[in-house]
């Protein structure tokens, strides 16, 4: 992949899922069996799991956003 279609899809992730706070999106960036050390406090295995500890960040913040 070349690094600007790379640079493209991070762009598309952060404005679809995270500025969007669009959990559904996610398996279309992200592979089904990720392992993820979210952040620093456990591990979590598996494309559900990350979706819901999105979920409940985005509850917990809901002004969340990310510029590059």
């Amino acid at each position: 992949m070349s690094q600007d279609r790379r640079e493209a899809l991070v762009r598309k992730y952060l404005d679809e899922v995270f500025n969007g706070h669009d959990v559904s999106r996610l398996d279309k960036y992200l592979d089904a069996d990720l392992v993820s050390h979210w952040l620093g406090d456990r591990t979590l295995h598996g494309l559900p799991v990350w979706r819901d500890a999105m979920a409940g960040f985005f509850a917990a913040f809901p002004d969340a956003s990310y510029t590059l």
